[in-house]
C-alpha cells in the first residue's frame, strides 16, 4: 500500500518533532490550531511522502514551513528546495517564513496565511491524489493509497458508506 500522508514509518519522528517544536513553531501553532484561520484545520509535523512539513492544511493542500537556524547552509537550502519542488508536484502549495518573521511580525505572518487560505478557498487546488490513488480517512487521519481503505475488522455498514462517499470526493472531510 502506497500512502502519501501519515506514513507509519515516520510516526515516531513526527511525534518527536511535535514534542520538540521550536519556539517560533510553538508561537505560530497557538494562532493557527483549532480552525482559527478561516475555519481551516491545520495539522503540525505532518508527513507527506517521505517528508515532514511543519504545518499542513489537508483541505487546501497548504504547507506552512518555518525556517530557523538549521536552514542557512547551501546544502540545507538545496535540500529544502528539492523537497518543496517534489511536494509541489503533488499539488501542495507552500508558504515559508523565517523564525525572525514569527518573532518580529507574528500578526503579519498570520495575515499572510489567512490571505493564502482565502485565495485557495476561492481557487481550490487540484484535487489529490493523482494516478488512480484513492482517498480515505482512518483513525481521524486522511490517507491516499493505491488499494483503498483497509479496515482491520469486518467492514461495517458505516465503513462501506464512508468508503463510497470518500472515493467520490477526496475533500469530503474538512
Amino acid at each position: 500500500m502506497t500512502e502519501y500522508y501519515s506514513k507509519l514509518k515516520l510516526k515516531e519522528r513526527r511525534r518527536e518533532l511535535r514534542h520538540t517544536m521550536t519556539k517560533a513553531e510553538a508561537k505560530l501553532w497557538t494562532h493557527i490550531r483549532k480552525k482559527q484561520v478561516s475555519e481551516q484545520r491545520f495539522l503540525r509535523q505532518f508527513s507527506i511522502g517521505s517528508y515532514i512539513v511543519d504545518f499542513f492544511c489537508p483541505h487546501l493542500n497548504l504547507a506552512v514551513e518555518i525556517d530557523g537556524a538549521t536552514h542557512v547552509t547551501d546544502e540545507e537550502i538545496a535540500y529544502d528546495k528539492k523537497r518543496q519542488e517534489e511536494l509541489q508536484t503533488l499539488g501542495i502549495t507552500f508558504l515559508r517564513f523565517r523564525n525572525e518573521e514569527i518573532y518580529e511580525d507574528l500578526n503579519g505572518v498570520i495575515e499572510n496565511i489567512k490571505l493564502k487560505v482565502i485565495d485557495l478557498l476561492k481557487n481550490p487546488p487540484t484535487p489529490l491524489p493523482h494516478n488512480g490513488m484513492k482517498h480515505f480517512v482512518k483513525g481521524g487521519h486522511e490517507h491516499y493509497t493505491s488499494k483503498g481503505p483497509h479496515f482491520p475488522h469486518k467492514t461495517s455498514l458505516s465503513a462501506q458508506f464512508y468508503s463510497i462517499i470518500l472515493f467520490d470526493n477526496p475533500f469530503t472531510f474538512r
